[in-house]
């Protein structure tokens, strides 16, 4: 099944990301891991929008620059926030910005787009001024 426009979404313009060790339920679609894997896996290929990356990618000046790089990252699961939480936020300090892990919503903030989307506002996300 090919999903419509999975990078669609209620105006996050940010990114997603979750890891395996995580069971828990996504704001995308309130889906788990292993269900994200098998909707955004069509034929062996990674369906638009979707991409599979290592933990240490997360932490790159590369990590999807072309598109805005680490400040598009608006939710991640806990677990993988504080593993990949202080280098993040010693990045984000090289382009001024303070304390970014604590700007990314985890499941504890949000579990819904709209809830991300809230908790993005509150925050004031990078991710809220980055062009779409």
């Amino acid at each position: 099944m090919k999903l419509p426009s999975p990078h669609s979404s209620v105006g996050l313009n940010g990114v997603m990301i979750v890891n395996r060790e995580y069971q828990g339920a996504t704001p995308y679609k309130n889906m788990k891991f292993s269900n994200l894997a098998r909707e955004f896996i069509v034929n062996g290929k990674q369906i638009e929008g979707a991409m599979a990356h290592s933990k240490q990618y997360i932490n790159s000046q590369k990590y999807i620059s072309a598109d805005g790089g680490f400040r598009r990252i608006v939710w991640i699961p806990k677990i993988l926030k504080d593993e990949v939480g202080t280098l993040l936020n010693a990045l984000a300090r090289t382009a001024g910005i303070e304390n970014f892990a604590d700007m990314i919503a985890d499941e504890r903030e949000a579990c819904t787009e709209g809830s991300v989307l809230e908790y993005m506002r509150k925050v004031n996300h990078p991710a809220c001024r980055v062009a779409p």
